[in-house]
């Protein structure tokens, strides 16, 4: 007798369910082993031009003025990304900054000249807490340099440096040290601070640890103008332009254990890791002097003649090029080799350039720009700017801070 359509589905149901189950098994088992499966993966294409994380801090003076209440333009620092050369805001600042710093944790410090104070900012978020530290008045605070939550400040016409602790309302601790301190430094283990009195020719010793200066002070002779640490915290090497003198200081020892004399007014002293080079910049010459080997037993290496009067320098860290600045409307800077010493390439700027830095990475090198584009500063149309070396082909972008009278740029 025939079966009816229903008995016979009802007939193969546990044998259907039999089968999908045993084919489930098998693809989960399958699925287990060194088995092509299909998945879907983004395939990330590289980008234009992939960079760490870096930034740029320009200082913005303002013609020495607060910020006008009617524009709302003021004293301020921009803060640059160095991968997408934007400006990712202005931070407002005390009166005439003239200096920056970015510490390893990527916290800056301004020295604001006018009100003697130190303002303070994270670069990590976009919207940062601003705290502002006044020092003593009329201490004409100069230079500046920073390890951790702590900056260091010449109060030159005080013979005091001021320690500022960006966790604290008011300075830390005022310490005595020589006469008309002004260009300080840091080493990079964060132990030591040397301090160049330029009322003296010596250098001042400071102990992070303790904030207590110590010993003697070191007789370099002249005018202590630029100071370079290197990277193993060894030594300083420290230039002062009235002697005429290069000289280099053992950081275990505190002395000096080698002198260069007859420069012809040395303005700029900078180490370079990468090539375990120091380079000098003799403003009075126009040329630069390349000391190699290790210290104390540096030799010339080499004597560069400039094409004009150099205001700044700065080398890559991957010991590929260095850069050297000059002045005018407009500015520009020559591109030098380092193994042949040969002026590669002249770029243009803006006008009346002042500061020269390069980025960590070696993929830009930054100018700031007194004056800007052609066009006449004022409140309601500043035109202060910064120009962006990309250093993989040596062209320029021109980025406007903002703000008035880009004096100096710390990059980080």
């Amino acid at each position: 007798m025939p079966i009816s359509l229903d008995k016979f589905i009802l007939r193969r149901v546990p044998a259907l369910i039999s089968t999908f189950v045993l084919l489930s098994v098998v693809v989960v088992l399958s699925s287990c082993g060194d088995t092509y499966r299909p998945i879907v993966t983004p395939i990330l294409q590289p980008g234009g031009d992939p960079q760490a994380t870096h930034y740029a801090i320009v200082v913005n003076a303002n013609n020495g003025q607060p910020t006008d209440l009617n524009t709302g333009v003021g004293p301020s620092a921009s803060q640059f990304d160095v991968s997408g050369d934007t400006n990712m805001g202005n931070r407002r600042t005390g009166i005439n900054p003239v200096q920056a710093v970015v510490t390893t944790s990527f916290l800056a410090f301004v020295l604001n000249q006018g009100d003697s104070s130190v303002t303070s900012f994270g670069l990590l978020v976009s919207n940062p807490t601003i705290s502002t530290v006044f020092l003593e008045p009329n201490a004409d605070a100069s230079h500046m340099d920073a390890v951790g939550s702590t900056a260091f400040v010449s109060e030159t016409a005080l013979n005091r440096v001021a320690v500022v602790d960006s966790n604290l309302p008011g300075a830390k601790s005022y310490l005595d040290v020589g006469p008309a301190p002004g260009v300080l430094a840091v080493t990079p283990n964060g132990s030591k601070v040397y301090v160049g009195n330029t009322g003296d020719g010596t250098l001042s010793v400071i102990s992070v640890k303790d904030n207590a200066v110590l010993s003697s002070p070191i007789a370099i002779g002249g005018v202590p103008v630029s100071m370079a640490v290197q990277s193993s915290s060894t030594y300083v090497f420290v230039v002062n332009s009235s002697g005429g003198a290069f000289s280099v200081i053992d950081t275990s020892t505190d002395k000096e254990v080698q002198r260069f004399s007859g420069l012809s007014n040395p303005t700029q002293v900078v180490w370079d890791d990468s090539l375990q080079r120091v380079y000098v910049l003799n403003s009075g010459s126009n040329s630069i002097n390349v000391y190699n080997g290790a210290a104390p037993s540096l030799q010339l290496l080499r004597t560069v003649p400039l094409s004009g009067s150099p205001i700044g320098l700065a080398a890559l860290d991957s010991g590929s090029k260095f850069y050297v600045l000059y002045g005018g409307n407009p500015g520009h800077v020559d591109v030098f080799n380092t193994q042949s010493f040969q002026r590669t390439s002249t770029v243009t700027v803006q006008n009346n350039p002042v500061y020269i830095a390069a980025a960590p990475g070696s993929t830009k090198v930054y100018v700031t720009n007194k004056n800007g584009d052609s066009g006449s500063a004022s409140p309601q149309n500043p035109n202060g700017s910064v120009s962006i070396i990309k250093t993989s082909d040596d062209t320029v972008l021109n980025v406007g801070t903002g703000s008035i009278q880009p004096v100096f740029v710390a990059t980080r």
